[in-house]
């Protein structure tokens, strides 16, 4: 488990509060490394089980949770990149270039880009995740017991439960930065022009930063981290930086061709967009602070942060490269999370696997200190107990709100909604969509998720459910030269029955303020029929 990254450990002073104390008082913890007497045999095996779990566990969570809106999105792009469209010139796309084209490995399969195909990746991607955080916890804590608490509460986080296995850019983006952080080493390379592996850290955070763009912060904090620690040599830095920056180029060359290839669109989409519409600055800030303060003392946050100043403020030394690296990280992704027009709860979940590795040493030392004075078994017993309190209270919201049972039945429109947002809905609605369509057929629907594993192709300024929101804040030219349908267009579909298939459903009105029952009743004018219908989705058809 132990790299290059961790400075050597001295006797007594190893950047932790173990290092306090005097070695003849440090807890019997065993390691997590090699002096536990097992055989390199075992304990490889220990290791590919428990990989094999995660991964059980992630594949489980994946295939059974409810959808997010705008996963629907996400994966629609990948279907029309595979479809030889582009992002920005060809379809409204808020987001930066990488995810449709990651996302639309799920399209290799037989059958091209689907719900279970986009999760079975998406469990790939959070199975990732699991395995790069615990080879850097391996490097934080020395003792089992710490290493596998810390990991657990970890899997039940907000981030390990609730959102890493969503085909969204939560997943990609952390991935890509938990390995850029692992493939730096101790000490800079002394030969040669520049440093490969800062050039593959780099590389790896421009792909970060390709799939999300509030990324973009961390690739400066880490070269200020690394090049602003226990470097005398300015020659050392220099091949470091050269390396960084190496890597960072395939980003900046992504950027720009896509900016060539669509200027108006790209900025907007990227920027522009994200700053419509919205309440008055201070209500946006007040709304946005509620949010982060709901997160500061929620149980999981209070366990990473409260000790983690603690131990940093008790140590009485300058933080090693890595404390500093996730201090800072989980402070950028706090203030990106902060910043936006509408905070919610799940941008916040990107700085918790940071959080959790800083607070992972005086996790650690808690731990020792518990198990010198009660004894070892107790404390594994307390530990026990404690990841257990938090994975209830954690996962008793968690699951009520994104895994809907197979038995679930909807009474309220409310409740109509939630189960529409189901995998075995949004398929469903599919196949039947497939059943009635014709080869000419086209598919007018609000939300892109229902026309995923559908055949017929979604009608043009249709394929992202904020699209309508573009049409709402711009005049209707520019909303179609952005790839954005306004609402008195989708109208006059309707009444002049121009379209053969509409799915009536999740975000359907939402986006122009209108509401479902606006549509439905212009369908009923209109002289569509009401074919089929599955909790909140309906398919409504023009006679044939």
């Amino acid at each position: 488990y132990r790299g290059a990254n961790d400075s050597p450990a001295p006797p007594r002073h190893d950047g932790t509060l173990q290092g306090l104390r005097p070695a003849s008082m440090m807890p019997a913890v065993g390691p997590v490394t090699s002096k536990s007497g097992e055989s390199g045999a075992r304990r490889q095996l220990t290791i590919v089980l428990g990989a094999g779990a995660v991964l059980v566990y992630y594949l489980a969570l994946a295939l059974t949770r409810r959808i997010d809106a705008d996963e629907g999105y996400y994966l629609y792009a990948a279907r029309l990149v595979l479809e030889g469209r582009l992002p920005y010139r060809d379809f409204f796309y808020p987001q930066m270039p990488l995810l449709p084209y990651f996302w639309a490995v799920a399209g290799i399969a037989p059958g091209g880009v689907g719900w279970l195909g986009g999760r079975v990746l998406a469990a790939g991607v959070a199975w990732a995740c699991a395995l790069l955080f615990g080879a850097l916890l391996a490097r934080r804590v020395r003792a089992r017991g710490a290493f596998l608490a810390v990991g657990a509460v970890y899997l039940v986080s907000d981030f390990g439960l609730e959102w890493a296995m969503t085909a969204k850019t939560y997943g990609p983006a952390t991935a890509l930065l938990l390995g850029a952080w692992l493939a730096l080493g101790r000490a800079p390379s002394e030969s040669g022009r520049f440093d490969r592996r800062a050039a593959l850290a780099g590389f790896l955070v421009s792909l970060a930063v390709l799939a999300r763009l509030t990324v973009a912060p961390a690739a400066l904090v880490l070269p200020i981290v690394y090049l602003g620690l226990d470097w005398p040599k300015a020659a050392s830095r220099k091949r470091w930086l050269i390396g960084y920056l190496n890597g960072l180029l395939p980003a900046a060359i992504v950027v720009g061709v896509f900016r060539a290839l669509a200027p108006e669109a790209f900025v907007f989409d990227n920027w522009t967009y994200h700053r419509l519409g919205g309440p008055p600055a201070a209500e946006r800030l007040r709304a946005n602070l509620t949010v982060l303060l709901q997160m500061l003392i929620s149980p999981l946050w209070l366990l990473a942060w409260a000790p983690a100043i603690a131990w940093i403020a008790a140590s009485r030394r300058r933080p090693d490269r890595n404390t500093s690296c996730y201090a800072a990280l989980a402070g950028v992704f706090i203030i990106v999370s902060t910043i936006p027009i509408r905070a919610f709860h799940q941008y916040y979940a990107m700085a918790t696997p940071w959080l959790l590795l800083l607070a992972a040493p005086a996790l650690e030392w808690a731990w020792g200190g518990v198990a010198r004075r009660i004894g070892r078994a107790r404390a594994a017993a307390a530990a026990v107990a404690m990841v257990m309190g938090l994975s209830l209270f954690q996962a008793q919201t968690v699951f009520a709100r994104r895994w809907p049972t197979w038995a679930w039945r909807p009474e309220t429109p409310e409740a109509a909604a939630e189960h529409d947002h189901r995998l075995g809905v949004a398929r469903a609605v599919a196949r039947e969509l497939n059943a009635r369509a014709r080869p000419d057929d086209r598919l007018l629907t609000w939300w892109p998720g229902y026309g995923l594993e559908a055949a017929p192709p979604m009608v043009e300024g249709m394929e992202n459910h904020f699209a309508v929101r573009v049409a709402k804040y711009v005049e209707a030219e520019r909303a179609r030269r952005l790839g954005a349908l306004p609402a008195e267009e989708i109208e006059r579909m309707i009444t002049g029955r121009r379209v053969a298939l509409v799915v009536v459903g999740l975000w359907t009105g939402a986006e122009s303020w209108l509401g479902r029952e606006h549509y439905t009743e212009m369908l009923d004018r209109a002289g569509y029929r009401k074919v089929w219908e599955s909790g909140s989705a309906a398919i409504y058809e023009v006679p044939r």
